[in-house]
């Protein structure tokens, strides 16, 4: 009796195991998570910090990474120079300050200017004289009343006084000074420096009663609102850079970009650098904190066209080949995902070029560093 209790109980113990089975595989069967592939619980999931992501059509560029400075462009930068030697009397600026075309920053002073003057007051009387007796020589010669050679000399020395009368005015008017007050006697003791354009003046390094002989540049102008790049590029990528091209460039210690278009390609190589000079212009305003001479770094856009593209990091390498983790199935104990065989071609930034892949699904693109397949 005792033995056939027993037997009772075990079978009744065999049934209930039986039964908490069936209940334990029932989520799988009713469309729960399958047991093969590789299963992400949601815990690892959102601490690994992983997430989800599809194949993303790309624009993919081909570039070229240079140096470079912003630089003023030709017609934005003047250097001041004296057009006479003389002593500075008066500075009418400072490094920084922002000034007008045509304004005067410079007075200069001294004897060559007095000299100047003097010549040209002479030249201009002597011009006169001459010029009357041309006239009355030219009158009687077309009446046949003096010879010719007679004329000849008058007319030779009136020439000559005009080409002289006309150089010096030509000097006094470079220095911004009247002739014709000089012609009536009236001397000036200094002659302006003006600015030709308007900017931001710099390197300027005078004292009043220092003498410049015109030398050295008295100071330099130079218009921020009006800068290009100044890019260096090495001989062997020269053949891939096209007037047009899209350059990319950040300022020194700064994260921000900013664009320019290539619009000069150099044909020879500068000794000093043993690079090609190139110039971009800027395809916006000046950018904020910009300055002339400043040092930039830049990327040139040769090429670019559109691809489909993964996260770098989404791409395993296996023994069999490269693969990425493509999301079977989801519920809320977790993910799984499914080994998918890829073949991929270039890298760009942190992307990579999917050649053959499944055209939809989804696939795990970040938080593989510890997954071992």
């Amino acid at each position: 009796m005792n033995k056939l209790k027993i037997i009772a109980i075990l079978g009744i113990a065999t049934l209930i195991l039986n039964s908490c089975r069936d209940k334990s595989a029932s989520p799988s069967a009713e469309g729960g998570l399958p047991t093969e592939g590789v299963f992400i619980s949601s815990l690892q999931f959102a601490h690994e910090g992983m997430q989800i992501g599809s194949v993303q059509t790309l624009a993919f560029e081909q570039n070229i990474t240079c140096n470079g400075s912003l630089q003023a462009r030709p017609n934005a930068k003047a250097l001041l120079n004296a057009p006479l030697p003389g002593i500075i009397q008066r500075i009418y600026c400072q490094n920084g300050q922002s000034v007008k075309s045509g304004q005067t920053l410079i007075e200069i002073g001294g004897t060559d200017l007095i000299d100047l003057q003097k010549d040209f007051a002479e030249a201009a009387a002597q011009y006169g004289r001459l010029s009357s007796e041309y006239k009355r020589a030219q009158t009687l010669f077309e009446q046949q009343v003096s010879a010719e050679k007679e004329f000849r000399n008058i007319q030779s020395d009136y020439q000559m006084a005009r080409a002289h009368y006309r150089g010096l005015k030509l000097k006094i008017e470079a220095l911004s000074l009247s002739p014709e007050k000089i012609e009536a006697g009236e001397f000036f003791a200094v002659y302006p420096v003006k600015t030709p354009i308007a900017g931001r003046v710099s390197a300027l390094q005078l004292s009043i009663g220092s003498h410049t002989d015109g030398s050295v540049a008295l100071a330099t102008v130079i218009d921020p609102d009006r800068l290009q790049l100044h890019l260096k590029v090495f001989p062997n990528d020269l053949e891939d850079l096209r007037e047009g091209q899209i350059v990319r460039y950040r300022l020194a210690n700064s994260d921000s970009q900013h664009i320019a278009r290539l619009h000069s390609i150099g044909s020879a190589v500068n000794q000093d650098s043993k690079a090609v000079d190139c110039y971009a212009a800027l395809s916006e305003h000046r950018p904020q904190g910009a300055l002339a001479d400043q040092f930039v770094s830049a990327t040139i856009v040769t090429q670019s066209d559109s691809i489909q593209a993964l996260p770098s990091e989404a791409i395993l390498q296996t023994e069999k080949g490269q693969v990425v983790l493509m999301l079977h199935k989801q519920d809320d104990e977790g993910f799984l995902f499914v080994s998918t065989p890829i073949k991929t071609g270039r890298q760009y930034n942190s992307y990579t070029e999917i050649l053959e892949a499944p055209a939809h699904g989804q696939f795990l693109t970040a938080g593989l560093y510890n997954l071992v397949l």
